[in-house]
Parts: structure tokens; sequence; C-alpha cells
């Protein structure tokens, strides 16, 4: 035994992937490695995120294991390969792979091997021809081989496909019970890295189709514990997707497209294209969303390539993009999809049926968009989801709306833009709440239009939705009538609550309505005191105007104050970021608009909990200040030209 070869194994013991592939394959240099070390260099090589080298290195263990007579064995390596090539996109390799191993089984004892034979039969019926009936039963099999040869690996594997194949049937609380068991199994060490790594992969992915979003953060906490624990790397890339698609949610689109593009770079890497596409997915949701077509279209025909379909994303270009004829028969093409395969994929569906009223509603189909919100709303019915609930709400105030059912629209819409922001998904609800502006302006109510349309335009501001701004701004034009307007120089002011999701979580929906009733309470006495003008809240975040910008400063300072004294007499008080800019802007009806109100958005959003971000011309036009503040620092914001400088005030 060489002297590399004994650092190698020692390295791999201590999950130390790097020094363990740098020594094992300098021992191959030396002298051929067995069997099993070329296992040992194959996996050293993915966690240090080589695929390739992993890859090469599980064909030479095959071929070790077949020279030998050892059929069982080279078996085990021929399935991890397949299972390589499909996720890299290399169907035919993966389906040589996988007979080569079942011909391999067909003469040997029965055994853990045939399990995973059966597992990966159950994976191509699941992913790549959408057989749900078959992938259960191939499931099932392996579950049953498995738990027989006492392997938890493919056991809990095959528990967590199973689960998944179900929830697409429409099965969700028995798909979502079997991925939970083999999620636990995962967390509690039982199962060897790469299994443990998988079933977090998949468990999260079945919980965000099915939009249980508090279930997909709290696994994707305990995989990143998980990994962490582990050293390993390269695998939280399938994180970050996750990660990413709960932050464009709740509207933190720079944050989620950022963790989108990192979890690019780590997952081409492994070649794992399945996740890739989503990652890609998520990028495209985004430069939808602030209007960037031409990006948002590329990253989507990405996700296509990489076996993803990136509907709904892809229509909704193409009707942003005037071509409505070709949003409908693009997502009608994934929809019919949905249907044609041997599985009805629920998930797929609800996915793509709140696009689908949109754009039919668009082109005047007011029949197929009735035929899919009564679909969505039988789905909402049978499957306790909120957010379903909302989408279906949302879609039946959309078309009562184009029908003529203007009361009626303005209760569902009222009610759906409610639900959008108990849930803080933000862009859901502002879009739901312009709807609701056009319902009221329709019923005579041009009061309460104006009302709903300028909460809707504060949250797309602050989001940077720049289609919606200039969509909603057009709506509140009124050519025929002379608003009186003016341009007034003032500091305005934006608050939200950090991770309101997280706290929701932890308090519960009846907790939270008290603490956001006592957080308005507070915050709104303190404008007061201050002379700030409060021009909008919505949700947990107020929009507040000040004629002095050192009212402003002093206000956000002793907000700080007083929620930091909360924390310490009664333990617990909400972490707030504040942002302070000031500029000339335009007023009218009690409103303001203008680029500055838009820097003044993006400011506080590059806050973290309780800080106060401040432009430094803000600071230069009040002067001498009693607090001290941080290092000036240039920031580009989005939608914004001209970069501006900013610190941070410390308030303690």
């Amino acid at each position: 035994m060489t002297q590399a070869l004994t650092r190698g194994r020692e390295a791999f013991d201590r999950r130390s992937w790097e020094e363990a592939f740098q020594e094992l394959s300098a021992a191959e240099e030396e002298t051929a490695l067995d069997s099993t070390d070329l296992e040992r260099l194959a996996d050293a090589a993915w966690w240090s995120g080589r695929g390739d080298e992993s890859a090469e290195a599980l064909e030479r263990a095959y071929l070790a294991h077949v020279q030998a007579g050892e059929n069982t064995r080279a078996s085990a390596m021929a399935i991890r390969l397949a299972e390589r090539a499909v996720r890299s996109g290399q169907g035919p390799v993966g389906q040589g792979w996988l007979a080569r191993a079942g011909r391999l089984l067909q003469d040997e004892p029965e055994s853990a091997a045939h399990a995973w034979h059966e597992f990966m039969q159950g994976a191509e019926a699941l992913v790549a021809r959408r057989d749900f009936e078959q992938a259960i039963a191939h499931s099932e099999r392996a579950i049953q081989l498995g738990t027989a040869h006492g392997d938890p690996d493919v056991v809990n594997i095959a528990m967590s496909f199973k689960g998944a194949a179900l929830t697409k049937m429409g099965r969700v609380d028995e798909g979502l019970a079997l991925i939970d068991e083999a999620a636990a199994a995962a967390t509690s060490g039982e199962l060897r890295a790469k299994t443990a790594c998988d079933v977090y992969c998949f468990t999260i992915a079945a919980c965000r189709d099915v939009s249980d979003l508090r279930r997909a953060t709290e696994w994707t906490e305990q995989a990143e514990k998980y990994m962490q624990r582990l050293a390993i790397k390269g695998y939280p890339g399938a994180c970050k997707v996750h990660r990413a698609e709960l932050k464009r949610l709740q509207g933190r689109w720079t944050e989620a497209e950022e963790e989108a593009r990192a979890a690019c770079d780590e997952l081409e890497r492994f070649r794992l294209m399945d996740v890739l596409g989503a990652a890609y997915n998520e990028i495209g949701e985004v430069r939808l969303r602030v209007g960037d077509l031409v990006n948002a279209e590329e990253a989507f025909l990405k996700a296509y390539e990489c076996g993803t379909d990136p509907q709904p994303g892809l229509a909704l270009v193409h009707l942003a993009r005037g071509e409505a004829d070709e949003a409908a028969r693009s997502i009608e093409r994934s929809l019919h999809k949905s249907m044609e395969d041997s599985g009805f994929d629920l998930v797929a569906r609800v996915q793509m049926l709140p696009a689908k009223v949109e754009i039919d509603l668009a082109v005047g189909d007011v029949d197929g968009a009735r035929s899919a919100v009564e679909e969505l709303e039988q789905i909402a019915i049978e499957h306790e989801n909120s957010i379903w609930t909302a989408a279906a709400a949302t879609a039946r105030g959309s078309l009562d709306l184009s029908e003529g059912r203007t009361e009626e629209a303005v209760d569902r819409l009222d009610a759906a833009w409610r639900q959008w922001q108990s849930l803080d998904f933000p862009y859901e609800g502002a879009k739901a709440r312009t709807t609701l502006g056009l319902a009221r302006r329709t019923g005579g109510d041009e009061g309460g239009a104006r009302l709903e349309l300028n909460a809707a335009l504060s949250v797309f501001r602050r989001l940077g939705a720049t289609p919606d701004i200039a969509r909603v701004e057009g709506l509140l034009v009124e050519p025929e009538v002379e608003v009186e307007k003016s341009v007034l120089n003032r500091a305005f002011m934006f608050t939200d609550i950090v991770t309101s999701t997280d706290l929701i979580g932890l308090i519960g929906d009846s907790a939270w309505t008290d603490l956001l009733r006592w957080h308005d309470r507070t915050l709104e006495e303190a404008f007061a005191a201050r002379g700030g003008e409060v021009v909008n809240h919505t949700g947990d975040g107020f929009f507040v105007a000040f004629e002095e910008a050192s009212n402003a400063i002093h206000c956000a300072v002793e907000i700080q104050r007083t929620l930091h004294r909360h924390r310490l007499d009664h333990g617990f008080a909400p972490s707030i970021r504040i942002g302070i800019h000031t500029s000339d802007a335009t007023h009218s009806e009690g409103n303001y608009f203008g680029r500055g109100v838009h820097v003044a958005a993006r400011v506080a959003a590059l806050g973290d909990g309780e800080d106060i971000v401040i432009s430094t011309g803000t600071l230069a036009g009040v002067g001498e200040i009693p607090y001290s503040t941080s290092a000036a620092r240039t920031v580009a914001l989005k939608g914004v030209v001209e970069p501006v400088e900013v610190r941070t005030i410390d308030w303690r």
C-alpha cells in the first residue's frame, strides 16, 4: 500500500473530499486501485465538484467488478452511472447503463441491488415518461426489496419518489406524509450522504410544487444544516434554487436572482440538469417581473434545454410582448401535455391555470377562462392550500369583472389581495389589488378605485416591477379632469418588517395579526410625533413623507430605539429596516410620484434587520446630526441609471 493511498483513505474517512481526491489520484498513478478504492475516488471527485472525473472512476470500478465476476457490485456501479447520465440530460446513455444493470442482475440472487434497479425504473417512469402509476409500482417494489435486504438508502429514496408521484396525481396528503418520513430518515443520519442530499432535494421540490412553502422552508433549513455538518459542497446549489423561489415570492427579487445565478454555477459543475433547469426558470421569473423580456426569454429557453418546462413564464413573456395568440398556444401546449401523459399531473396544471385565465381573457376567450377558473376552484376545494385558494379567488374575480358581475368581482378580489398579503406574497397581492381597482372603477366608485390602484402602485415601485408600474400609472391618469399637481421636496421614508414570513410560521396567524396591530400603532405614533405624512401602508410596510429630513432621521432612530427597548423589556419585537432619501417629487391627490420615490424604496431594500440606510445627499442637506454613520458606499439600484451613495446610521 502506498503512502498516498493511505492518506487518501484517511482523508476520505474525514470527509476531506478535495484532499481525498488528490491523494487517491496520486495513488492511482503509482499503482492500480482496486474496485473499492475506485469507488472512494468516485465519491471524493463528486463531492469536490468533479462530475466527469467521478463518472470515469465509476466506469473503472464497474469494469473491475465485471472482470472479477462480481455482477451484483458491477450492477450497482451501472445503476449509479445510469442516474448520473439521466440527471445530466443524457437519456439514452442512462437507459443503456440501466439495461446493463438489469442484465447483470438476471441470474443473481435477489439483493439490495435489485431494489436500486426497481427504483431507477420508477424514477425513469416518473421523470421521463410521467407515468405515475408505474412510478409508484416500481417504488413500492424497491421499498419491499430494500426492506428485505436491509438497505435504508433505497427504501427512503424510493419512498420519496413514491410520495412525489402521489402528489402529482392529487393525493397530496398521502404523498407528503411519505416525503416527510424519508426526509426525517435523511436528517437522522442513517442514510449515505448522496442519498440524503437527493432525498432532501426531492422533498423540497415536492413541497414547492404543491405550494407548501412553510414545509419547503423547514426542510431547506434542515438540508443546509446537514450538508454543513458533512462539509458537503455543490449540492447546496439545489437548496439555493429553493431559497431563490421563496425570496422571489416574498418580493426580494434581487436576492432571489443572485441566489439562482449562484446555484447555476454550482449545479453546472455537477451536471445536475434537472435542478439547473429550475434555477434558470427562477432567473426568468425575476427578469419577467422587472420587464426584462429579452433575458427572461433567454433564461426560460435555457430551462427548457435542461428539461424543465418553463411555463407559465414563457407564455407570459409572449403576452407581455403583445403576442397574445402565441401566449395562448404556448400555455395550451403545456396544459395539454399535462393531460395526455400516462398520469394526470395536478401539480403542473395548478401552476399554469392562473396564467391561462389571464391569457384567455386577454384574447377574449371567456369560455376558456371560465373552464380554467372552474378547474382551479375545484382543485382549491379538494386540497386545503391557502395559495391555491388565493389564486382561485383572484382568477374568479378577474372573470367576474370581464363578464360584468362587478359586485361579485369586488368582493372576491378584496378577499384575494388580503389573503395574498397574509401569505406575504406582495406581487400577487398587488396584481389582485390592481384588478380590484378596475372593478371598483367599473362599479362607479372612482375614489375607491384610486385608493386600490395607488396602494398597488406603491408595492410595484418597492419591488421594481417596471411593467406594472407603467400600467397602473396609466390607469391613474385622468386626461379629461385637471388634477392639481405640484412638485415638492420631501424626505421619503420606507419601512418594512424583515423576514415576516418566518415570523408568521413561528408565532402563527393569530399572534401575527396582534403583532402587526402593535407594530402599526407604534410606528404611526412615531410618524405623527415628527410630522410625518403616511402616504401608503401596505402589509407590514409604510411609505412616509417628511417636510424636514432631520425629522425623518430622528423619527427613524426613535422607532429603532423603541423596538430595542421593547425587546429588552418584553423579550421580543420585530426587526424593521428603514430607508430615507430626499428628493423632489410630484404631489397629487395625497400621493407622491417620480424617480425620487423609487430611489427611496430601493434604498430601504438595501438594509438588513434594524438598519437605517440613508442617502448621503440627504445627510448633506441636514448638516450635523447627533448620530454616527458608517462609511459611505456607492450602490447600483434597480431601475436607477446613476449610482447612489448611501450610509447606515448607528442609532444605538
